[in-house]
């Protein structure tokens, strides 16, 4: 069988299979707190940056934080280790 140099081969249509449930495109929701302004806007643009990410919420103490905990549910608390309550 000869081959014809410049066509393409056509290929044979497969049905649609959903993305299995391990590779679907999940969102991290964020909750970041730190009492300094600077750190706080540069840890919430580095997150924007990442499609993954999502931030939800941003506070300055622990007291903030714990409450946003409960209002939000997040699935990561990126918190400073120091932090005033």
């Amino acid at each position: 069988m000869r081959r014809r140099i410049g066509r393409r081969r056509r290929r044979k249509s497969r049905p649609h299979r959903p993305t299995p449930p391990f590779r679907q495109k999940t969102v991290t929701r964020v909750l970041v707190v730190d009492d300094h302004v600077l750190v706080r806007d540069g840890i919430v643009e580095v997150l924007k940056r990442d499609s993954r990410m999502a931030v939800i919420g941003v506070v300055s103490d622990g007291v903030e934080a714990i409450a946003a905990v409960e209002r939000y549910h997040p699935d990561v608390v990126l918190m400073m280790s120091i932090c005033r309550a």
